[in-house]
């Protein structure tokens, strides 16, 4: 039997994604047919425009970081799906080594933060970044989207965010 999750979180969330608001439906509902994904890569999505993506992603989490004055994050519910996706051969060893060596409740402050959120966001791993004495919850979903949880309000962080080509909502 898996472990029982409780979605409340959800409710007071604020979700970051590549995804334009303008193209949502009065329910939410995302009408464009694009979809960022490491793996498409070569596909239907150029390296470049991936690498500024991911950047936009990780800095994100940087500045929500910072803001809210927190140095370091715990991996909650860690679980390891597949080897790195590498795409320049000097990362190969890092991405790989970090990847074998995450372990749950494991910290990350900003000197690896950038990897670990590279092998999430590559969906190598999934896990849940999280500061419980600054309240702050980093999660992920599908095809880039974060989910933040903390007591530091929206206007805080949202113009620094979509300056880097994120949508807050």
């Amino acid at each position: 039997m898996g472990r029982v999750v409780n979605n409340r979180w959800r409710y007071n969330a604020v979700s970051i994604t590549p995804y334009n608001p303008i193209y949502r439906d009065e329910k939410g509902v995302y009408l464009n047919d694009e979809i960022f994904r490491a793996c498409k890569v070569g596909k239907s999505m150029e390296l470049d425009d991936y690498l500024v993506l991911e950047n936009a992603c990780i800095e994100s989490v940087k500045i929500i970081m910072s803001l809210t004055k927190c140095s370091s994050l715990s991996i909650r519910y860690l679980e390891k799906h597949s080897e790195p996706l590498c795409f320049f051969e000097e990362e190969k060893r890092i991405l790989n080594d970090t990847y074998f060596s995450l372990a749950d409740k494991q910290f990350v402050n900003n000197v690896n933060l950038e990897i670990v959120m590279k092998l999430i966001l590559r969906e190598s791993v999934w896990c849940q970044l999280v500061n419980l004495s600054k309240r702050l919850y980093v999660r992920f979903g599908y095809d880039y989207y974060m989910y933040f949880n903390t007591r530091l309000k929206m206007e805080k962080y949202k113009n620094h965010i979509e300056k880097n080509g994120l949508f807050v909502w």
